[in-house]
């Protein structure tokens, strides 16, 4: 379980640029479900805009009509309040025509200068995924339904129907192909040859408009163009799309996102939720996430479990107070399955503590289990077997990690080798990262908090160099110079115990102006304001005067 020793310097700092180079890319991104967290419940098209900043458009159902949503797109390319659009598409595709001109019309607003992100839902499919692949991003959850790239026409064959029951068709045409697909007679060969000549044509522009917008080449585009529809996670294999995980506090929101806002406050809209997930941690998550994370823990149901459950779907959004009513096991009983219903991802809860439950996704537990440890992958880039079941908390054991990682190296997943230099440990990474590695520069200077999954990925180089493994790591580039201890109050870090470079609080300073909190050392005397604040407490306002 060991990357580096503390007396080897070279090691311990190479184990930290590769896993930084390789999850350099998540800083620059926006986080997964990006869409979803923006938009505001009950919304319609257009739901309106995140912070006067980014518009927020829906596409829903069946592709026919697209003249309102191509005005509003042209409405938000021209007012100069918008800055960037989030287009949230929940749609199995439809008619090629306005699916096209919906491609086109965010490709017109991408370049007036302004970001386009896409957000699938549950369906992202045919013109769903042709509207989606004009975006500079795109996010869909892991059980997302995309692709379906493919053009189809079906046509029905009534000729023995109605002559059975004594109908006549006549049909009077000048062209020879007027009537084409007709229902009254079967379809000669020549005719079929017409309509194959028009969908390869269409399928073809298919092809090309996402090699074009996901930067692939034609033939690699061609390899899965053939009509399949694909999870989000096996999209984001294929690079069909972009995706990330869930986030455990504001400081880690910051550093991945473009327009930022408090998570807090996306709770309170309803547009994600606090719950336990894996690793073992407190974290923000959409509601899908969610999903995931309870068929990839797999805790059976059983007895109360299930009563109570109904009762939380019956009633949702229910309160604890109903719930306990509405239970006949008692309050103690009822309260302690509730708790275990909360760790398995059976149920979460609103801004108001209010009880909702967790659809299931449709996909079998080993499955869940597999896209919850590509996401690993995919967050931070390099683990070797050992840290990997580390750092799930056991929820993994060693002999299911290394299970998975031989199955995902023979699907060509994953690669393995030595890719540290000065350490023997065999590491993994996805293999389409490969080519990325020592090919990626970082420049940008930040501050790591404790509550961030990066910082629980770096905790053995941490042990090894500070001589702990809880610290706000401070960063120049991909290298830790510094680390400190400190106690959260209120909108003050009071940092009790500084390490490393001194030079590093410029760094500390900018990260302190952007989250808009004061960082102070340590003092044994207590700020005025505090004491006038616990005498307003104790004897009411005014009484400290």
């Amino acid at each position: 379980m060991t990357t580096t020793t503390r007396t080897s310097g070279l090691r311990r700092t190479t184990v930290i640029l590769v896993a930084l180079a390789l999850y350099v890319g998540v800083l620059g991104l926006f986080v997964l479900s990006l869409g979803a967290m923006l938009g505001a419940p009950g919304g319609g098209a257009g739901a309106g805009l995140f912070g006067g900043r980014v518009a927020i458009v829906e596409l829903e159902g069946l592709i026919v009509d697209v003249g309102d949503l191509l005005r509003e797109l042209r409405a938000y390319r021209e007012s100069p309040g918008v800055r960037a659009v989030v287009i949230r598409i929940n749609s199995p595709g439809g008619v090629v025509g306005p699916s096209q001109e919906l491609h086109d019309a965010l490709k017109r607003l991408r370049a007036s200068g302004k970001p386009v992100v896409a957000s699938l839902g549950a369906v992202a499919a045919s013109g769903g995924y042709y509207a989606a692949v004009a975006a500079d991003r795109i996010y869909a959850s892991p059980g997302s339904l995309t692709g379906s790239i493919g053009v189809i026409m079906q046509l029905a064959n009534l000729e023995a129907l109605m002559k059975k029951v004594g109908v006549d068709y006549v049909v009077v045409k000048a062209g020879q192909f007027k009537d084409v697909g007709t229902f009254s007679r079967a379809m000669t060969p020549e005719e079929r040859r017409v309509l194959q000549s028009l969908l390869d044509d269409v399928h073809g522009q298919f092809v090309d408009a996402v090699a074009a917008g996901r930067k692939l080449d034609r033939g690699e585009v061609l390899r899965f163009a053939d009509g399949r529809v694909f999870s989000g996670a096996q999209a984001k294999q294929l690079r069909m799309v972009d995706a990330l995980g869930g986030l455990r506090s504001d400081y880690a929101a910051r550093l991945r996102v473009r327009a930022f806002t408090p998570l807090e406050r996306l709770h309170r809209q309803g547009a994600v939720f606090r719950a336990t997930v894996i690793p073992e941690y407190v974290t923000y998550c959409t509601m899908r996430q969610l999903g995931l994370f309870q068929r990839a823990k797999d805790v059976p149901l059983q007895g109360l479990m299930k009563t109570v459950l109904a009762i939380v779907r019956r009633e949702e959004p229910a309160t604890r107070m109903r719930v306990f009513t509405e239970s006949d096991a008692g309050y103690a009983a009822t309260d302690a399955v509730l708790k275990k219903l909360l760790a398995a991802n059976y149920v979460t809860r609103d801004a108001a503590g209010r009880f909702l439950a967790v659809p299931s996704p449709r996909i079998d537990v080993t499955r869940a289990r597999r896209e919850v440890l590509l996401s690993f992958f995919r967050g931070f880039g390099i683990f070797s077997a050992e840290n990997l079941a580390q750092y799930t908390r056991s929820e993994y054991s060693m002999a299911e990690v290394r299970a998975l990682l031989r199955e995902f190296e023979r699907e060509g997943l994953l690669a393995k080798g030595f890719f540290v230099a000065g350490d023997r440990t065999l590491q993994w990474v996805l293999k389409e990262d490969l080519r990325r590695l020592g090919t990626i520069a970082f420049e940008g200077n930040f501050v790591l908090t404790p509550m961030d999954n990066l910082s629980v990925y770096l905790r053995r180089p941490m042990v090894d160099r500070w001589g702990t493994g809880y610290a706000y790591l401070v960063f120049q580039g991909p290298e830790p110079v510094a680390a400190f201890k400190a106690r959260r109050r209120r909108h003050q870090l009071v940092v009790t115990e500084l390490m490393g470079d001194v030079r590093a609080s410029a760094v500390v300073k900018g990260f302190a102006e952007e989250n808009e909190v004061r960082v102070t050392e340590e003092s044994s005397q207590i700020p005025d304001s505090e004491v006038m604040e616990w005498y307003e407490k104790m004897y009411g306002r005014g009484a400290a005067k």
